[in-house]
């Protein structure tokens, strides 16, 4: 139950004109109170709802996560997870706070 902090809501808030070029259908988050707390401000600015899933919690497994992906293909989504889960899916580090854009081309690829 670790809420962000100030600089951690400052960056939550840079996220929402980051990605304002992107076409968005969906915002997905672990249910860890930081990550939340971090898609808040964008879900809040598009109007839709958060939805918390178990797929991006920390300690998710590849499989379980790249099935989520699989189920959002077609939809813009923005998902909120942690660096464990990332590091699974991406075989990379992340910096703490560090956010990515995957892309995937229309058709597949």
């Amino acid at each position: 139950m670790r809420p962000l902090d100030e600089r951690g809501r400052r960056h939550a808030e840079t996220l929402v004109p980051s990605l304002s070029r992107y076409q968005i259908d969906r915002v997905l988050t672990s249910p860890s109170l930081r990550c939340v707390q971090t898609v808040e401000p964008l879900a809040e600015d598009l109007g839709f709802s958060m939805e918390e899933r178990a797929e991006l919690a920390e300690g998710a497994s590849r499989d379980e996560t790249l099935a989520l992906m699989a189920e959002l293909e077609g939809t813009g989504a923005v998902l909120c997870t942690h660096g464990d889960v990332v590091e699974e899916l991406l075989g990379e580090e992340m910096k703490k706070g560090e956010a990515r854009v995957l892309e995937r081309p229309v058709g597949g690829g």
